[in-house]
């Protein structure tokens, strides 16, 4: 039997700048895929004009988004990381280059190298339920290596 429980994940975050002793984020989204590491394209192929198939590798960063309870300690240290990486209203951003390590339960390691923060909420947004979204978190990665 194989077990796929995800149950106790711990995501360890370090920005060079802003965190460079890093963070760790545990209390994930209950609304919203906790994380999500989507498939990269590795390969393009085509025909040619005699009908022969060929392949060629192309290079693609790797995107991850983590999704956590809103104003959680998580939620607060990823804000952070946000702010201090935006240039809006004339800011200098600190230019973090991240690296984030994600531990699962069975001890599966994913580790993800040479990484900035892309995108996330500065603020809260609420459901029509009245509780708050969860906080989207999404980064882009050079590399990513593991035994998962």
């Amino acid at each position: 039997m194989t077990i796929i429980s995800a149950t106790g994940s711990v995501a360890y975050i370090r920005a060079s700048v802003s965190f460079p002793d890093g963070f760790n984020v545990s209390d994930w989204a209950h609304d919203s895929d906790p994380f999500d590491s989507p498939s990269v394209v590795i390969a393009e192929d085509a025909n040619n004009m005699n009908g022969q198939r060929v392949v060629w590798s192309v290079s693609n960063v790797k995107p991850f988004t983590i999704g956590v309870i809103p104003a959680s300690p998580s939620d607060k240290k990823l804000r952070d990381l946000l702010r201090f990486n935006d240039s809006s209203g004339g800011k200098v951003p600190l230019g973090d280059i991240i690296e984030m390590v994600i531990t699962f339960p069975n001890g599966t390691l994913m580790t993800y190298l040479n990484g900035s923060i892309m995108s996330g909420s500065p603020g809260q947004s609420s459901t029509s339920k009245g509780q708050l979204k969860s906080k989207i978190y999404e980064f882009s990665f050079e590399s990513a290596t593991g035994n998962a």
